[in-house]
């Protein structure tokens, strides 16, 4: 069991977080906005709910813009970013993609939205 804390998103809203998962997530979100093709990232499952132990992995479902440059942000400007990524589950999907089976739906129906990309002028 963990303790859960808050972890302040980038448009100043709060989610509860496992302790264990805290100084990860808060680099994510630092790293998230570099990523051109990421639209948006849900965080869900563990990393969500006390259950969580410090060897457990971040689950998240990645919306994306650009199928080839998200291939290529995933696999060399995320890990060159920050190489313990790999370690996380990551559900991809086209912006725009709807489904209600599986992880898709656990990330839509009980996850947060973690970052969106922000509206372009």
């Amino acid at each position: 069991m963990c303790e859960l804390i808050p972890l302040k998103l980038a448009d100043g809203t709060s989610i509860n977080v496992s302790e264990y998962k805290i100084s990860k997530l808060k680099r994510y979100l630092e790293i998230f906005p570099l990523i051109k093709s990421v639209d948006k990232v849900i965080l869900f499952a563990s990393a969500l709910e006390s259950r969580c132990r410090e060897d457990s992995d971040i689950d998240f479902l990645f919306f994306y813009n650009d199928r080839k440059q998200f291939h290529h942000d995933m696999s060399y400007v995320l890990p060159n970013y920050f190489p313990e990524s790999c370690y996380d589950d990551k559900l991809r999907f086209p912006t725009g993609s709807t489904s209600m089976s599986g992880a898709f739906a656990d990330a839509q129906t009980k996850g947060v939205v973690i970052y969106k990309t922000p509206m372009k002028p």
